[in-house]
C-alpha cells in the first residue's frame, strides 16, 4: 500500500529500517496507534518524531501525484447510484488521505460515505470498519457487496458478513452491464 511504502521509505531515509522491523505490523492501525507503535520500537523520542514527520511528508508527496482509477470503478459507482444504493469507501487511510485520493482520482462525487482509519479504532483486516459502514448506511450486511483490491480488505468484509468481489486489475464495461 501507499502508506506502507511511505513508511518503509521514511525509515530507510533516516537509517531506521532495522529498528522499525516488519512494517506490516502497522497495517490496520489507526494513526494514533501507529505513532504509539513507532515510539515503542524506538528508544529516542527524537527519532520517533523524525520518523513520523518523514512518513507524513512522504504520504503528502505521494498523494499529490496523479492517482490512477481502477478500470470500471466509475461505472460501478454510477450503477449503484442508479439502483439507490449507498456508495461507501472503506479504507485504512486517514480521512484526509482518503479524501485526497478520491479527489485526485476524480471519484469524490461518486461516494456517499467514507469510513477511514479516523472513523474506527481498528481498520482492515478487522471487520470493524465494514460493520461501521453497515451502521452508517442503514443497510443490512446481507444486501451489501464489498469490492476489494486487497486480501486484508476481503477478509474484513467477509468477517463482517458482507459478500465480496476481489478485483485484481479492474472491471470491464461489459462485466458491469
Amino acid at each position: 500500500s501507499i502508506y506502507r511504502s511511505c513508511l518503509e521509505e521514511a525509515a530507510a531515509s533516516i537509517g531506521l529500517s532495522d529498528e522499525l522491523g516488519d512494517v506490516s505490523l502497522f497495517h490496520g492501525l489507526s494513526n494514533a496507534d501507529a505513532d504509539l507503535l513507532i515510539a515503542s520500537k524506538l528508544d529516542s523520542e527524537f527519532f520517533s518524531r523524525k520518523l513520523t514527520t518523514q512518513w507524513d511528508f512522504n504520504i503528502s508527496r505521494a498523494l499529490n501525484k496523479v492517482v490512477p482509477t481502477v478500470p470500471g470503478a466509475v461505472e460501478i459507482l454510477q450503477l449503484q447510484s442508479k439502483l439507490g444504493r449507498p456508495r461507501i469507501v472503506v479504507t485504512a487511510a486517514s480521512d484526509l488521505g482518503a479524501k485526497a485520493l478520491l479527489s485526485k482520482a476524480n471519484l469524490s462525487a461518486h461516494v456517499d460515505i467514507i469510513v477511514s482509519a479516523d472513523s474506527v479504532s481498528m481498520t482492515k483486516p478487522s471487520p470493524e470498519c465494514y460493520k461501521y459502514a453497515i451502521r452508517e448506511s442503514g443497510c443490512r450486511a446481507g444486501v451489501c457487496v464489498a469490492i476489494e483490491d486487497s486480501r486484508t480488505g476481503l477478509a474484513a468484509a467477509r468477517s463482517a458478513g458482507i459478500s465480496s468481489i476481489f478485483l485484481r486489475g479492474g472491471v470491464s464495461k461489459t462485466e458491469i452491464d
